[in-house]
């Protein structure tokens, strides 16, 4: 094994727009890119939709980051069988190659249950990714164990962790609820909470949770926002709860969920009305996308600020749309349940790429180096790692 060569790194912290963001060095630094959960990358996506290479892979992947070197992280998967009772966690090449795989504990309560959650990058290139048996992980770039956070082993582990500028992170798990850590694995807070999302951080320690939709009206979490020392600043509940993903806006004053934005002083609703179950991104051209659902999904921008609609467009009947993600051109990638790939300007939502990649993706798109994108997907029945240039 070659000695590895250590890369350092100078992170920016200057907000200039929503796209100078912690983690911005690599160009997808977790899930939904960056702490703030934006969907930016500051990396140019793919301009031609054509497949460079799939990778085939033992399992269904639910998400992948990519680090600075251009490899490419995928979720812990299992091995051939869905329920197999063996899973791995996998790294490619930038080429498709796999680069390492290492072997993770299975969970030891009822089945075999999988992690549908992805890896995140610190500013050293380690990574840190959620594992089977309740497990948080911390690998450096050459795929030797770092340290590992035990928590509840009989409770699923499905929310990203987020790493923060100063490499702290912080994870929830449901019944455990949202913790924050240090970068040695150290516990420095703990608190309840009821979520179906991933953790939003700011710059300043605040962290931000969407809430538990149940499927009867008997009252649940929307949306829960934490103050620096993990204490509730507020919380909005409803009648059925709301899941959808929050994220921060690029000074920290608004938090965006689905149809709308809260302050997040208070948590009065600035416009909109915020909602669950919505596929959204933010942009760095002050421009707030939103999905939505129907005949045929559609992708609407909104002015970020006051809420007002800059276009709608509707796409073809091919099926549902996953994750969107925006490169550093301002471009809207979004894929779709049935296997298509879109590219959409930041403009007027014009179709720049329409194309079928596979029969299935089971992710969203994310950005990598050389105006690539990654994908997961299936075609035959078979789950593949897509790279799209």
């Amino acid at each position: 094994m070659h000695k590895p060569i250590k890369i350092l790194f100078s992170i920016s912290l200057a907000l200039c727009g929503a796209g100078a963001l912690a983690g911005s060095q690599h160009p997808w630094s977790m899930y939904r890119s960056d702490m703030f959960r934006t969907g930016q990358s500051q990396f140019p996506g793919a301009d031609l939709g054509v497949v460079e290479w799939k990778r085939f892979v033992n399992g269904r992947v639910p998400t992948i980051s990519v680090p600075s070197t251009g490899r490419v992280f995928l979720g812990i998967t299992f091995h051939e069988e869905i329920w197999s009772n063996e899973e791995y966690f996998t790294i490619l090449e930038a080429s498709g190659a796999e680069a390492w795989r290492v072997k993770v504990q299975p969970y030891r309560w009822g089945f075999s249950q999988s992690v549908f959650s992805g890896p995140a990058f610190d500013s050293a290139g380690n990574v840190v990714t959620n594992a089977p048996a309740g497990q948080v992980r911390k690998y450096d770039p050459l795929g030797t164990l770092i340290w590992t956070i035990q928590r509840r082993d009989g409770a699923t582990n499905n929310s990203t962790p987020a790493v923060d500028q100063n490499d702290n992170v912080f994870h929830y798990q449901g019944v455990e609820g949202l913790a924050k850590y240090t970068s040695a694995g150290q516990l420095v807070w703990q608190v309840g909470g009821l979520s179906q999302s991933h953790v939003a951080v700011f710059t300043n320690g605040d962290s931000c949770l969407g809430g538990l939709r149940t499927n009867e009206p008997h009252g649940s979490v929307d949306i829960t926002y934490y103050n620096p020392n993990g204490s509730v600043r507020w919380m909005h509940t409803s009648s059925n709860g709301r899941n959808g993903q929050v994220i921060f806006g690029p000074d920290g004053s608004t938090v965006y969920q689905g149809y709308g934005a809260y302050n997040s002083a208070d948590g009065s609703v600035k416009w909109g009305t915020p909602s669950g179950g919505v596929n959204s991104a933010l942009g760095s051209n002050g421009q707030y996308y939103v999905t939505l659902g129907g005949s045929a999904d559609t992708v609407r921008a909104h002015n970020a600020q006051t809420g007002a609609v800059i276009w709608s467009k509707a796409l073809p009947p091919v099926g549902s749309l996953l994750p969107l993600a925006l490169d550093s051109r301002g471009r809207i990638y979004a894929t779709t349940t049935e296997g298509y790939l879109f590219v959409l300007s930041p403009t007027n939502g014009d179709i720049l790429i329409q194309t079928r990649i596979a029969d299935v993706f089971t992710s969203g798109p994310v950005i990598g180096l050389n105006n690539r994108i990654y994908a997961a997907g299936e075609r035959f029945g078979k789950a593949y790692v897509y790279a799209i240039r």
